[in-house]
């Protein structure tokens, strides 16, 4: 009889740690989970969800798309709960990836983050403050993207498997 408490008490002490350590890939996938494990950031509570549509198919291909609205002083948390040092400022520097759908920033009511573009067209004045994290993985045409608006308290985030 001893033994069996023994064995069952292992049992639960290691399911416990499992849970513990993986928790977060667990479900239930809350969207305040989903955008942790997609960008990196945690989000206030209450967020308002613009847009949260995600497409794949069976092998894996697809695309998730989350656009966040903040109020002033959950843009403040966000910032304050979050260690931005990963992030670039913005406009973006980088040349986006043709994958990332034509007026991807419309959402925000800009044009374009992207500074390369801005410089084609020699146009300079324009508005973009916040923070953005673009990660590009080479052996295929995955990327990922978060911006954070500053002016329109938005929070983007896109994802793309190939």
């Amino acid at each position: 009889m001893r033994k069996i408490q023994k064995i069952f008490i292992i049992i639960v002490v290691a399911l416990g740690l499992v849970y513990l350590l993986f928790n977060k890939y667990m479900p239930p996938y809350t969207p305040s989970k989903t955008v942790k494990l997609m960008s990196g950031l945690k989000i206030p509570n209450n967020v308002v969800f613009e847009k949260d549509t995600s497409f794949y198919s069976f092998t894996g291909e697809g695309y998730t798309e989350m656009v966040l609205k903040l109020r002033s002083d959950q843009y403040e948390e966000l910032l304050k709960k979050n260690d931005l040092s990963k992030f670039s400022e913005l406009p973006i520097r980088e040349e986006l990836p043709e994958a990332l759908p034509g007026g991807y920033f419309n959402y925000m009511q800009v044009d374009t983050f992207n500074k390369y573009y801005y410089a084609q067209e020699d146009i300079l004045n324009y508005e973009a403050s916040g923070y953005y994290k673009l990660k590009e993985y080479e052996k295929n045409k995955s990327f990922k993207i978060t911006v954070i608006d500053k002016i329109k308290q938005k929070v983007l985030i896109y994802t793309f498997n190939d």
